[in-house]
């Protein structure tokens, strides 16, 4: 019984650490996406 509580607390923790790291993804995109669109918008402003 103890050995089989070990492995699901580790996938426990796999699984926590899979998504902390897909959110941490995530929010890098995010922020890659609004700088690109603020650099879009403040070379379009430059035009105009």
């Amino acid at each position: 019984m103890y050995g089989s509580d070990k492995v699901v607390s580790l996938q426990k923790t796999l699984l926590e650490e899979q998504e902390r790291q897909r959110k941490v993804e995530s929010d890098r995109l995010a922020y890659q996406n609004r700088v690109k669109q603020y650099a879009f918008f403040g070379g379009f402003e430059c035009c105009f």
